[in-house]
């Protein structure tokens, strides 16, 4: 059974596949831009489950369903690719938000492995860096993963 972390590491692979827009990681280019129509909808945001293939939040369009639903259907693959399993996670959620005024878009990604553990990490930018967050000796770190 993978490591929780290497659970999250595959599924932040996965999740920037699709933030990135060009869909490398389905063996072909698959055009789409979540995070612009993120920006078009109301609620500023599209959250895809990965397991389910559930979009909630922003509408998104007949072509970014069709692209999210091979993302769903491909993860197995991609899984076992890196020595993981598609039933070692309970939950695969991506939060894809739009940037507001100005700012880099978010994506958050929400794993829970078959053991139960949940957590979340928060992202930027359409090249999925962590975000960065002062500690309490003011140096600038990598946020940490957050349990929930």
């Amino acid at each position: 059974m993978a490591k929780h972390t290497t659970l999250h590491s595959i599924a932040h692979n996965w999740a920037d596949s699709l933030a990135c827009g060009l869909g490398f990681a389905l063996g072909d280019l698959y055009m789409s831009d979540i995070f612009a129509e993120a920006e078009l909808s109301e609620a500023k945001y599209i959250s895809v489950d990965f397991l389910t293939g559930k979009i909630a939040g922003g509408e998104a369009s007949e072509s970014l369903q069709n692209v999210i639903r091979l993302y769903c259907e491909r993860f197995p693959h991609f899984c076992e690719k890196h020595s993981a399993k598609r039933d070692e996670y309970r939950e695969f959620t991506a939060v894809f938000s739009a940037g507001a005024l100005g700012c880099e878009p978010r994506l958050e990604i929400i794993v829970a492995d078959a053991k139960g553990k949940r957590s979340s990490i928060q992202y930027h930018g359409r090249l999925g860096r962590r975000v960065r967050v002062m500690d309490k000796d003011g140096k600038i770190i990598r946020a940490r993963r957050k349990t929930v």
